[in-house]
């Protein structure tokens, strides 16, 4: 089959709704079916053109046989036939439309039509075929030579085909994601095998076989391999796509037409998609997999770490959220709407938003300790990461999955949803979860089971079981007790309680799934941390070890890449696809002002006010002109008035200036009352008298 198979499909399909008559499509096949049967003709034959264009037309040899199409609201059947048969046609069909002239001039063979609804289609096929029939006489179509790449080979297929015409006529508004691993066979993944043979089949013998049965001819599908990303975040990776062209109904196999050069793409989906087969009913589903392009990508080239400075009102917001979700994306995002939904679904997960003040530590952005409240027997502290460890750990553990083969991460993404699944179970216990008959599980944390016996010391610690030495198990196969304690890579109090350790582990294995997708490789992803007024903190303190490590040719993918030992005895090193955005107020502090070393290892960009915005309307900008290039005189570029507060949906000049501008003037100038007065004047506004606060009127007349 050519390769351009799916698109002729396609075209096909259109042709046939465009023309609105099944019944006189029916006919139009009917008829070259009968040609193409009685002088054994195949779409190889040369011979033979087709075309779905504004009609549908066969032709054999040089002439049409038959031609259905719709004109001016009525749908009409063509056929060439010998003209000794014309006039029995006259006397059946008197309203047949035939060429007087070719008559006139006494031409062998002539081009009759007739509305489609008033054509008996058996009466024409000897005729047609007689004609058709000297034409096998020529080598080849010229049709086919010159418009070889107009040929649809898919009405020939429906001329001889029943199933393919009835997927054609078939109307559906069916949608169906399938699976393709097939776990022990070589490859596991199917899909290849599925798209090159224009299959779909169902690897049980004793499951689905009802649902498949009931896919109708016609539906949309498409191979789907779900997966868990990061531990919690559930995707679907959509491997190939097409239409179903037949259905055997042995709830088995299904034909498929898939789309040739198809690219694979993600929708973010939350789960439901785990069977092999499941109908998409939720419309906006159908919507991300069948209807919406794939946004194409231009790779974004933006620094690691980058500092928005300016005024207050200048944008620093509003661009800080447009990079991060083209950091995110990995595009260019123009739409603000758009970035704004990008940032919001990805805040809290690859996006973390914070604000600095003058009591931020580091153990509130790195990792600092905090009293166990929960431990009633003795004072103690437990480890708790700080925002930037946080995302730091998510980012460069996509990294790490990103590198790693794809059955490997499988493996790992589905422990994971297995101990989500066995801490969902822990947690919706109502008592105590029952390790053995001397411990039990007592509460759930971020990254560790609690747990203790009734009958354990009661001045010991309740203990802390690490997931994080689970997962070693899990990566280690460990299949005994015996081999918990050979391992290295584990904590010291895994090792001393390997047996309690040990029969967790069985039980979360139970809630790995038998029947898995097919392994998915991991895309590299970028993340974002920004820090909002980041010059507000002492950043030496907050920043610590740090301020080295986030330069570039530190990280973990760089030149020379470094790690530090946090106070936990934990290795740190800041990943290469985390990005670091501040933005400065220059009103607070002057970039002069600020740490030198953390002035070395970030990109700068200015932000100072605008006057123009495209697409944006900023009001009364000869006021704010004015006023800006006096307080420049006066006191700095970094005290300029922002265009933000020119702009929105409030356009009163007065409102806005005694509101917002005046009161910022005053600050700015230590309630100067004769400065600010000043620089009001200058702008050509008239302040009222004896006021206090100071407030305008309005514009000079």
């Amino acid at each position: 089959m050519n390769g351009n198979g799916y698109e002729q499909l396609q075209d096909l399909k259109k042709v046939i709704k465009k023309i609105r008559d099944l019944e006189a499509v029916n006919k139009f096949f009917d008829a070259a079916k009968h040609v193409l049967t009685r002088l054994g003709l195949t779409n190889e034959d040369g011979l033979v053109y087709a075309a779905a264009l504004d009609s549908l037309q066969l032709t054999v040899g040089g002439k049409y046989v038959t031609n259905v199409s719709r004109k001016r609201g009525i749908v009409t059947l063509g056929f060439y036939i010998p003209t000794k048969y014309l006039d029995s046609f006259l006397q059946k069909y008197p309203d047949l439309g035939y060429n007087t002239e070719a008559v006139s001039q006494g031409s062998n063979i002539i081009w009759v039509s007739l509305e489609a609804n008033k054509v008996q289609t058996e009466d024409f096929l000897e005729a047609i075929t007689e004609l058709a029939q000297q034409r096998t006489k020529e080598e080849k179509s010229p049709y086919r030579s010159q418009y070889g790449d107009k040929h649809n080979e898919w009405i020939i297929k429906a001329a001889l085909e029943p199933k393919i015409r009835a997927f054609l006529f078939a109307s559906t508004d069916s949608y169906y994601l399938v699976g393709a691993y097939w776990e022990g066979l070589t490859p596991e993944n199917q899909t290849e095998r599925f798209v090159n043979n224009s299959i779909w089949e169902n690897g049980y013998d004793d499951k689905f076989l009802e649902d498949v049965s009931k896919v109708p001819v016609g539906s949309q599908i498409a191979i789907k391999s779900v997966f868990t990303r990061e531990k919690t975040k559930p995707v679907m990776a959509i491997k190939a796509r097409g239409t179903v062209t037949g259905n055997p109904k042995d709830g088995r196999k299904l034909e498929v037409q898939w789309e040739p050069d198809f690219k694979p793409f993600e929708v973010d989906f939350p789960g439901s998609y785990w069977a092999t087969i499941k109908e998409v009913i939720k419309q906006e589903h159908i919507q991300a997999i069948w209807k919406d392009k794939p946004a194409e990508t231009t790779p974004m080239n933006f620094p690691l770490n980058t500092i928005f400075y300016g005024p207050p009102g200048t944008g620093k917001t509003y661009t800080t959220l447009l990079r991060a979700s083209q950091i995110i994306e990995n595009r260019e995002v123009e739409d603000y709407q758009e970035a704004q939904r990008i940032f919001n679904e990805n805040l809290g997960d690859r996006i973390e938003f914070i604000t600095f003040h003058q009591n931020y530590s580091y153990e509130n952005f790195i990792q600092g300790l905090r009293p166990d409240t929960e431990n009633g027997a003795e004072l103690s502290f437990r480890k708790v990461d700080g925002v930037f460890k946080r995302i730091a750990d998510r980012a460069l553990n996509n990294l790490r999955l990103s590198e790693k083969a794809p059955e490997e991460v499988s493996r790992e993404l589905l422990f994971e949803q297995a101990l989500e699944k066995f801490i969902e179970k822990v947690q919706e216990n109502e008592e105590n979860f029952k390790i053995n008959e001397t411990a039990y599980i007592s509460e759930v944390e971020e990254k560790a089971f609690r747990y203790t016996g009734d009958k354990w010391n009661k001045h010991a610690n309740v203990l802390r079981m690490k997931f994080s030495d689970l997962r070693e198990f899990d990566r280690n196969r460990v299949s005994s007790r015996q081999g918990v304690k050979k391992l290295k890579s584990i904590s010291g109090l895994a090792n001393q309680h390997a047996t309690y350790y040990f029969l967790v582990y069985q039980q979360i294995l139970k809630y790995i799934p038998q029947a898995s997708e097919a392994p998915t490789k991991v895309k590299r992803q970028n993340y974002v941390i920004i820090i909002d007024e980041i010059n507000r903190a002492n950043i030496s303190r907050v920043f610590g070890e740090l301020i080295t490590l986030i330069e570039p040719d530190k990280r973990s993918h760089g030149a020379i890449p470094l790690r530090c030992t946090l106070p936990s005895g934990e290795e740190f090193v800041v990943p290469s696809n985390l990005y670091i955005i501040g933005t400065m107020n220059t009103a607070d502090k002057s970039i002069a002002l600020l740490d030198i070393a953390l002035r070395r290892r970030f990109e700068f960009e200015a932000m100072y006010p605008k006057y123009q915005l495209d697409g944006q309307q900023v009001y009364d900008t000869e006021v704010l002109e004015k006023i800006n290039k006096k307080v420049v005189e006066l006191k700095g570029h970094d005290f300029q008035i922002g265009h933000a507060y020119f702009m929105g949906e409030n356009n009163n000049l007065v409102e806005r200036m005694n509101k917002k501008v005046i009161p910022l003037l005053l600050e700015y100038f230590l309630n100067d009352e004769k400065e600010v007065s000043g620089i009001l004047a200058h702008a050509g506004l008239e302040a009222e008298d004896n006021a206090w606060p100071l407030r305008i009127k309005g514009k000079r007349d």
